[in-house]
Parts: structure tokens; C-alpha cells; sequence
């Protein structure tokens, strides 16, 4: 899944169950992971965070 129109069509059943795990290589540096990142977080910069989860971690330093 690339996009995070195709995750909003899913049911709510197949939203609740989807692996984002298995969304690619590294599921944390997905294309559906990185935009789901830059929705929730206004700071979030896709070519500044190397791994999406990493932004949470600065974030807590600052």
C-alpha cells in the first residue's frame, strides 16, 4: 500500500488488521508510514527523518 487514500478505503475490519510491518522493506520508512507521519505530525520532514520513528525520539529532547 502507497498511499493513505488506499488505506482509508479499506473496511474497518481490514484497517484494524493491517500489517504495516509488512509494507515494504522497513515498514517504518514506508511510503504509507512516512505520509501517515507527515499527517499527525505538522514538524515531521520527510527528507530530514531517515526512519520516521526517529522524530518521536527528538522530539522528546527538545
Amino acid at each position: 500500500m502507497k498511499k493513505i487514500e488506499d488505506f482509508l478505503e479499506l473496511s474497518e475490519e481490514q484497517a484494524i488488521n493491517y500489517n504495516f510491518a509488512s509494507d515494504g522493506e522497513e515498514a517504518d520508512r514506508s511510503a504509507l508510514a512516512k505520509e501517515v507521519y507527515g499527517k499527525l505530525f505538522s514538524f515531521y520532514d520527510n527528507d530530514k527523518f531517515y526512519y520516521p520513528s526517529m522524530l518521536l525520539i527528538e522530539q522528546c529532547y527538545l
